[in-house]
C-alpha cells in the first residue's frame, strides 16, 4: 500500500509545480526563438554580403572585358576600310565573349571621321543599336551592294 500513497504524493507535487514548470519552458522557448531569430539575421546579412560581392565581381569582369576588347582592336585611321574593321571588331568581340549588347558602347571609342559624323547625326536610342549604327555607319560612307557590283 505504500505505493499508492507514492504516487499520489508524486502527483501532488508535479501540480503545484506545474506553473513554475511552465514558465520555465516558456522561458527556454523565448530564449531559443530569439537565437533562431538571430542565426537567421546573420544569415540574411551573410546572403547579402555574398551578392554584394558577386556583383563587384560581375563589374569588374564587366570592365576587363571591355579593356580586353578595346586594347586589342586597333581605333579605326582613315585609311582603314570601315567594313573591314567593323569586321575585325565584330571578330573581335565574339572572341572577348563581349555581351552583344555592349557592342556599340566599345566601338564607339574606335570610331573617327565620316564614321562618327554617322553616329553623332543618330538618335540616342538607335545609338544604342550596334546593327542600326553599323547600317548608319555604312550607308553614310556609301558602302553598299551596288558599289561593290561597281568595283567587279
Amino acid at each position: 500500500m505504500d505505493l499508492p500513497t507514492a504516487t499520489v504524493d508524486l502527483n501532488m507535487d508535479l501540480n503545484m509545480n506545474l506553473p513554475t514548470t511552465m514558465m520555465a519552458v516558456s522561458n527556454t522557448m523565448q530564449q531559443m526563438l530569439y537565437l533562431v531569430g538571430q542565426l537567421l539575421q546573420q544569415q540574411q546579412q551573410q546572403a547579402a554580403y555574398q551578392i554584394a560581392l558577386e556583383e563587384k565581381w560581375l563589374q569588374q569582369q564587366a570592365w576587363t572585358q571591355r579593356n580586353q576588347v578595346e586594347s586589342k582592336v586597333p581605333k579605326m585611321t582613315s585609311q582603314d576600310d570601315p567594313e573591314a574593321f567593323l569586321e575585325s571588331f565584330e571578330q573581335t568581340a565574339l572572341a572577348s565573349r563581349l555581351d552583344r549588347s555592349h557592342w556599340e558602347g566599345h566601338l564607339g571609342v574606335l570610331r573617327i571621321g565620316q564614321a562618327q559624323a554617322a553616329y553623332c547625326a543618330m538618335s540616342q536610342v538607335d545609338a544604342l543599336d550596334y546593327n542600326k549604327v553599323k547600317k548608319e555607319i555604312l550607308y553614310h560612307l556609301h558602302i553598299n551592294p551596288k558599289k561593290y557590283q561597281q568595283s567587279f
